[in-house]
């Protein structure tokens, strides 16, 4: 009863990832990920600023000012 796996609810992510990539063409735009990295790195800021984690503010700031650096080399 505990080993039956028909009725299990856990969705196994090789099976779904393969047709949903089958499904929807994935394009990417390397401009829209800098922004993302870019974004995101503004709010893991905030987050350690609000934590008191100068060491990783400063670490973050640092990887920031690389990715702003690496698109405007683009």
């Amino acid at each position: 009863m505990g080993n039956d796996k028909s009725i299990s609810n856990i969705i196994k992510l090789s099976d779904s990832a393969r047709s949903l990539n089958d499904a929807v063409p994935m394009t990417s735009d390397s401009d829209d990920a800098n922004a993302f990295i870019i974004d995101m790195l503004d709010r893991l800021m905030r987050i350690a600023t609000k934590e008191d984690q100068s060491v990783l503010v400063y670490l973050l700031a640092m990887a920031r000012i690389e990715a702003i650096e690496s698109t405007k080399d683009k």
